[in-house]
């Protein structure tokens, strides 16, 4: 039989437990569907697919909907980051 890559949750709340197992047969409580992707993954028995953890999901957004955002500053080291890594490339 292959070796597949299972992703276990927890029985009580179907929280994804982190770091995947590779078996011949699939562990309980896991499924076999990755959830990458998904913020706060819950697996979801009856989709049989990993869904946002609603509550989780609606302070993360809140959370970030209150932290300032500074895109042009955010582009700016971007572009100096990649002017520096330009030089250092060059031996400069």
């Amino acid at each position: 039989m292959e070796k597949k890559w299972y992703f276990k949750y927890n029985p009580q709340t179907f929280e994804l437990i982190p770091g995947a197992v590779c078996a011949d047969e699939q562990p309980e409580n896991s499924t076999s569907v990755d959830p990458a992707g998904v913020l706060f993954p819950k697996f979801n028995v009856s989709k049989q697919s990993w869904e946002s953890e609603p509550v989780k999901l609606a302070e993360y957004e809140e959370q970030q909907k209150k932290q300032e955002h500074f895109p042009d500053m955010q582009q700016q080291i971007a572009d100096l980051t990649a002017k520096v890594l330009d030089l250092e490339m060059k031996g400069l």
